[in-house]
């Protein structure tokens, strides 16, 4: 899962909630995530922390999805254009970088390409 600080409480630490039989209910959580994702703007505090806590959640999930044969176009589609929605707040570009998503996106782009 994605890594979260050792201080956050527990129930930040869960990116994804688990079923009882402890599989991921993955779909549901990363449709809220890209929810959160759309919605987040410029905090005026200077306080990005939510920002890179749900993009490490996204990324984790979008690595996933890029490294399966088994995805979909339109659910590498439907990450590709929530991330580019985003990025189009250049002032949250530093949150992209800080979080590792250029080198993820060129990894990404290069399964797509094979």
């Amino acid at each position: 899962m994605s890594e979260t600080s050792s201080n956050a409480p527990p129930s930040e630490n869960n990116d994804f909630e688990t079923n009882d039989d402890g599989s991921a209910n993955m779909e549901a959580e990363i449709s809220s995530l890209l929810e959160k994702l759309g919605k987040l703007t410029e905090q005026t505090n200077g306080n990005l922390q939510e920002h890179e806590r749900v993009l490490q959640s996204v990324l984790n999930y979008a690595n996933t999805v890029f490294e399966s044969s088994n995805s979909s176009y339109w659910k590498r589609l439907t990450l590709l254009t929530a991330l580019v929605t985003y990025s189009n707040k250049t002032v949250l570009v530093p949150c992209l970088i800080k979080t590792d998503y250029p080198r993820a996106l060129l990894k990404w782009l290069s399964s797509i390409s094979k």
